[in-house]
C-alpha cells in the first residue's frame, strides 16, 4: 500500500481557495464600458412638409448621461456631413429646405462628457414629390341647349407624390383660366364663341406645389353644328 501523502487534501484547498479569492480581483480588473453607446431604433420619414425628412431614435446608453444628439447625412461614399444636433432629451430631429423626390441615408451619434460614441444603424427615407399629372382628361360640347359651353371631367393622378391634392388648375389654349377644389373632378367653362377650338389641360397642386399638366383635350363649344369639322390642337399656342 502507498503511504498517505499528507498535503494532497491541503494542496486541493489551497487551490480552491485562490481560485475563488482571485476571480473577483478579475472581476474587478475587467474594463466598464467608457462613452456612450450608439441611439437604438433609428428611423426616417417623409415629411411633415414639402422638402422635410423626420427622424426619430431611441435613447443611447451611457455610464455618465448622454449630453446630446447629432445627425449626420450620409453620402453615398459613406462621407458623413452634420445635418443638426439635439439635446439630451430630444430625440428627434426634422431635416428641412431638401429637394422634392430625393432619398437621403442618416445616422445618429451620441454624446457624453467622455466624447462622441459610435453611430446608430443607418436609416433613409425620400422627400415628398410633385404630383403627377391628372388622368383621362375629356373636353367635350356643353350639354343640349347651352351655348358657348366645354364641358371638362378627368380623374385624380396616378401619383399624389405623398401628400395630398389640394386643387386643380384648369387652363385653356395655356391660360389658366379656373382653380379648383381638390375634390373636384369636373369644371364646365361658358361664355366662349361657338365653333371655335379650344385646349385643354388640367394639372394638380399639393403642399409640395403643381405637377406637369396632361395632355391637352380639344374641344368646340356648344352648339355644335353640323359640317363644323373635328376640334384640333393644331395651331392652338
Amino acid at each position: 500500500m502507498l503511504p498517505r501523502n499528507p498535503l494532497s487534501k491541503r494542496s486541493l484547498l489551497v487551490a480552491a481557495l485562490s481560485v475563488s479569492l482571485l476571480a473577483p480581483l478579475a472581476w474587478a480588473a475587467a474594463p466598464s464600458p467608457v462613452g456612450p453607446g450608439a441611439p437604438q431604433g433609428l428611423a426616417a420619414s417623409a415629411g411633415p412638409g414639402a422638402g422635410e425628412i423626420t427622424l426619430s431614435w431611441g435613447p443611447a446608453t451611457s455610464l455618465l448621461g448622454v449630453t446630446s444628439y447629432s445627425v449626420y447625412r450620409v453620402a453615398p461614399d459613406g462621407t458623413l456631413s452634420p445635418a443638426g444636433q439635439t439635446n439630451a432629451s430630444t430625440l428627434s430631429f426634422a431635416d428641412a429646405g431638401l429637394p422634392n423626390g430625393a432619398t437621403f441615408t442618416y445616422v445618429v451619434t451620441a454624446t457624453d462628457p467622455t466624447g462622441e460614441g459610435p453611430a446608430s444603424d443607418p436609416a433613409s427615407a425620400t422627400t415628398f414629390s410633385l404630383p403627377s399629372a391628372p388622368q383621362d382628361v375629356q373636353a367635350a360640347p356643353g350639354p343640349a341647349g347651352s351655348v358657348g359651353d366645354v364641358a371638362l371631367s378627368w380623374s385624380a393622378p396616378a401619383n399624389d407624390g405623398g401628400m395630398p391634392v389640394v386643387s386643380f388648375d384648369v387652363y385653356r389654349d395655356g391660360a389658366l383660366v379656373a382653380t379648383l377644389d381638390g375634390a373636384a373632378t369636373s369644371w364646365t367653362d361658358h361664355g366662349l364663341t361657338p365653333l371655335s377650338d379650344h385646349r385643354y389641360a388640367v394639372s394638380a397642386v399639393t403642399g409640395v406645389g403643381e405637377g406637369p399638366a396632361s395632355d391637352p383635350s380639344c374641344s368646340m363649344p356648344s352648339p355644335w353644328g353640323l359640317g363644323a369639322g373635328e376640334p384640333s390642337c393644331l395651331g392652338i399656342a
